[in-house]
């Protein structure tokens, strides 16, 4: 049987498409409008770190949603004489909120880069930009496979601890 060759652009292509084009000054063409890339780059960084502050409290507030805090609420709801149901239901809520104000976040941040490439006439994003919103959205998924995860624990308890065998990986 033949081995299939990856589809992937390798790292190659990868190192190209990451790496900022640079022109050296006398061989920079007359059009080339420099001031205008730059002032495109530094906003771009602004708009990305802008959304990094606004991400930061509720990635805070989803990723200590943890299994131990849900049964502390319950047990604290309880010896309030609360419906524990309702208010881990309240709080997961509360979490589950908080990733959809994240995704908006992020869905913001995409548009704003869009209009800001649109008004220097540009086709794509800065590559920096590009690698920070992949990032900001690898850890929209973590927060919300853990926050998942801390439910599944909470309702259904532990799988108990993972078998740590010799893995090939």
């Amino acid at each position: 049987m033949a081995k299939r060759r990856s589809l992937d652009l390798g790292r190659a292509a990868l190192d190209l498409t990451a790496a900022t084009p640079t022109v050296p000054a006398a061989r920079r063409p007359q059009w080339l409008p420099t001031a205008a890339l730059e002032q495109l780059v530094e906003r771009s960084r602004a708009l990305v770190e802008a959304c990094e502050e606004q991400v930061a409290g509720w990635e805070e507030n989803v990723l200590s949603t943890d299994a131990d805090e849900l049964h502390e609420h319950a047990g604290q709801a309880r010896s309030a004489g609360l419906n524990p149901v309702s208010v881990v239901d309240t709080v997961v809520r509360a979490a589950l909120g908080d990733l959809v104000s994240w995704e908006a976040a992020l869905s913001g941040l995409a548009s704003a880069l869009r209009k800001l490439s649109d008004e220097a006439g540009l086709v794509g994003f800065h590559p920096d930009a590009v690698a920070a919103g992949q990032g900001l959205d690898e850890r929209l998924a973590w927060a919300r496979y853990q926050l998942l995860s801390a439910v599944a624990e909470y309702h259904h308890g532990s799988a108990g601890p993972r078998q740590r065998s010799p893995r090939p990986w």
